[in-house]
């Protein structure tokens, strides 16, 4: 049941929940509870599918430790914020119905749909030669339009990152385990380190690694 399910949450204002589960760590994950005005963002610290039919996960609030760049991520509120919760619910044809249980006696119903890549290819109305392609797109009349340039060969493509394509989604897992060591690797092969509590140094390692084949979550444009 690996994946990204995305959905409502129900009885509540403009609140939606997302469930990421790695493929190749199907016991874990992350959940985040899309809340104002910041979100809550739990690990799954254990799940169950029993006949996968039903999913049962124990959550348990994150510890960014000294990492600065999670601390970014995750909510500093540690009064409001439920330090427990289990996601119960029953899965069928990609959509999971069930109840969020926060350890203060709350409860939301909720209905989670997978993600999928599954989409319709659309076949270009138009084949332009390059000449023709940048005389069209330096038009004035085509840029007021906002045209974005895709560098996909399919228009059906969904916006997807080399990261996610992988089958991997535990953004959080990402942070704390791959990046160090792709840090480490980087810092012995071209004698450069980056500062992984720095905002800009941790965007500039992306950056790098993402142009030399590295899955990362960023997209070009």
């Amino acid at each position: 049941m690996w994946g990204q399910w995305f959905g409502e949450i129900s009885e509540t204002d403009n609140k939606w929940l997302t469930l990421n589960i790695d493929r190749d760590r199907q016991d874990g994950g992350i959940v985040i509870f899309h809340t104002s005005p910041y979100p809550y963002i739990w690990n799954v610290e254990s799940s169950e599918n029993n006949d996968k039919k039903r999913f049962i996960a124990t959550l348990t609030k994150p510890d960014p430790g000294n990492n600065n760049y999670l601390r970014t991520i995750i909510v500093a509120d540690r009064e409001k914020f439920p330090t427990s919760a289990t996601l119960e619910g029953k899965i069928e044809n990609k959509v999971i119905k069930g109840v969020l249980r926060l350890n203060k006696g709350v409860s939301y119903p909720f209905e989670l749909h997978k993600l999928t890549k599954d989409l319709t290819p659309t076949k270009a109305d138009h084949t332009f030669s390059w000449k023709e392609f940048k005389d069209w797109a330096s038009d004035p009349e085509h840029r007021a339009k906002r045209t974005i340039f895709r560098g996909h060969p399919d228009s059906g493509y969904r916006l997807s990152s080399t990261f996610h394509r992988t089958g991997r989604h535990d953004l959080l897992r990402y942070v704390r385990e791959d990046v160090p060591k792709l840090n480490q690797y980087i810092s012995a092969t071209v004698g450069k380190s980056f500062d992984l509590n720095n905002a800009e140094d941790h965007a500039g390692l992306l950056h790098l690694v993402q142009h030399h084949g590295y899955p990362t979550p960023l997209l070009d444009w």
